[in-house]
């Protein structure tokens, strides 16, 4: 027999993390509200008796049963704008209401995590059987690659359109006229929940719109949890190349030309996805199950998606304005176990939402594909990563260094424009540059890595000789006057030999660059038996 605790009047759960071995039991006319800072853990279950009510701001955990007799408005899982509460239980046939903070004019992708929720009234109010003009509502449909709306062309009702929310599949919704909270009413989804992923050539291929089924977070990647977390459980029906889930970025500060997928995979910190999240997720193959295991619940708070600091030693993130304020941004990380082709789950194949730019990078063992991020072996000296940029409107563009993380001071990072020949340390300053057609441009820049200078044998070091350019002409420093016939060469990054002279030095001697080598970064060599000194450098 079970031992209970039954709670009699009004309670507050304040700042604190409660746990109890007795069966947690409401009485009828009680109310209780539980602080956003809290954490209920009922391990013997929790039952709330006709007449009560609960209100989860933050985290609760029942464990063995869970009894709701007062029906849907005795338990509510709270949403506003800075919170959002999370309920991890186990019973079926659970009667709840959860909530969706939803802001206006955004767009968000929304997932029910309920049974059977209503479309119409909840989430689209009709005024004279139409849908009201301040609200959007679609569904994706793969099998034809097509935003499906609840209005037809001339704004009346689309009566074909499904009345309630389908488990696990994912909505968007926005509404122009004010922020809303949307209640999910009926009885909570429980246990393991499966989306069945589509693949349709020449369609969708592949791209799904999904989401949480749960009125609890989930743990999105290995940061959470090294094996429960759903990209690790569906990674065998999940597109390589795109082995992430994509969210629509409309996370707190959110500003309306910065609109895109944000990609979440391992290579991402710690990240949560929200009771009612949806997302993008492009399947391997035709007729996969996409499964939502509850062991990857996790509460956490998130109003859309949290995603903490990245825990890695080198990154960088660029980014590039367009004309009309438009931003987009890829990441780039150095890191043990990395290759220089295609890491799955690290490496993100870009989903381009930005109607009028996407900026994006290949892999340097090129697969053919876009990626919005790029894992590669730790940084010890050189990388070259190529650039490419989607640019659908004319005039300015500016591409900027964002944030950089291990890569400071003997590290420079330097954009080359392979159109103009222009280089540019984006350490010192960001690159303005014009497009004068629209169009893409998948390699017309590349990102050069590199470290400071470098003497190879012991000679170099104690001769004090030391290279540098200035106004197309090398200049060589030599301040203990080493005599000698020395052989100069000049390397492209490719290591393609460019240029090769036998010369004698001086305490200075300069060589002007000849009109042929085009602008762009090079290794000189200066060599002879005794030393061998080389030196990266940019010429303008």
């Amino acid at each position: 027999m079970k031992t209970k605790l039954i709670i009699f009047g009004f309670a507050y759960l304040l700042l604190a993390a409660i746990t109890t071995q007795a069966q947690m039991q409401l009485a009828s006319g009680v109310r209780v509200q539980q602080s956003t800072l809290s954490h209920l853990k009922a391990t013997n279950g929790l039952k709330i008796n006709a007449g009560a009510s609960f209100e989860i701001d933050g985290y609760v955990t029942v464990a063995d049963e869970l009894v709701n007799q007062g029906g849907v408005g005795a338990l509510e899982v709270k949403s506003t704008s800075f919170s959002q509460g999370s309920l991890i239980q186990p019973s079926t046939d659970v009667a709840a209401t959860v909530q969706r903070y939803l802001p206006q004019t955004l767009y968000h992708y929304i997932a029910s995590p309920v049974t059977s929720q209503a479309i119409i009234p909840e989430f689209v109010a009709l005024e004279e059987g139409v849908p009201a003009f301040s609200t959007d509502f679609y569904s994706w449909d793969e099998l034809t690659n097509y935003w499906i709306n609840i209005k037809k062309a001339d704004g009346s009702l689309n009566e074909s359109f499904e009345t309630n929310f389908a488990p696990t599949k994912g909505y968007i919704v926005a509404y122009s006229a004010s922020d809303y909270t949307r209640n999910f009413s009926g009885n909570l989804n429980a246990g393991q929940q499966t989306a069945t992923l589509t693949k349709t050539a020449g369609k969708g291929e592949g791209w799904n719109l999904i989401g949480n089924p749960f009125p609890a977070s989930l743990a999105a990647n290995t940061a959470v949890d090294a094996t429960s977390n759903i990209l690790s459980q569906n990674a065998s029906v999940i597109d390589e190349v795109y082995h992430g889930i994509y969210l629509w970025d409309e996370a707190f500060g959110y500003e309306g030309n910065r609109n895109d997928y944000k990609v979440i995979n391992h290579l991402s910190a710690a990240s949560w996805l929200a009771p009612g999240q949806a997302f993008m997720v492009k399947a391997k193959s035709d007729n996969q199950p996409f499964v939502f295991e509850t062991s990857a619940q996790d509460h956490h708070h998130a109003t859309f998606y949290k995603q903490t600091e990245m825990q890695v030693d080198q990154s960088i993130v660029v980014a590039v304005e367009g004309p009309q304020g438009d931003h987009n941004e890829v990441l780039i990380v150095f890191g043990e176990g990395f290759s220089e082709g295609l890491d799955i789950g690290y490496d993100a194949g870009k989903l381009k939402g930005n109607q009028h730019l996407s900026l994006y990078t290949k892999l340097v063992a090129d697969n053919g594909f876009d990626y919005a991020s790029q894992a590669l072996p730790q940084l010890s000296d050189t990388a070259i990563v190529v650039l490419g940029l989607d640019a659908w409107l004319t005039g300015n563009y500016t591409i900027s260094l964002q944030t950089s993380k291990g890569l400071e001071g003997d590290i420079a990072v330097l954009l080359e424009d392979k159109s103009t020949g222009n280089v540019t340390n984006l350490r010192q300053s960001a690159y303005d540059f014009d497009i004068a057609a629209a169009a893409s441009y998948p390699d017309r820049f590349a990102l050069h890595f590199y470290g400071m200078p470098t003497a190879v044998n012991e000679h170099a070091v104690n001769s004090g000789i030391s290279i540098s350019y200035n106004n197309r002409q090398l200049q060589i420093n030599n301040p203990f006057s080493v005599s000698g016939a020395f052989i100069l060469q000049l390397y492209n990054l490719n290591g393609q030999l460019i240029m090769r002279k036998n010369i004698r030095i001086n305490t200075t001697t300069t060589l002007q660059i000849p009109d042929e080598i085009t602008p762009g970064i090079y290794v000189a060599q200066l060599q002879n038996q005794q030393l061998s000194i080389k030196q990266k450098i940019i010429i303008q």
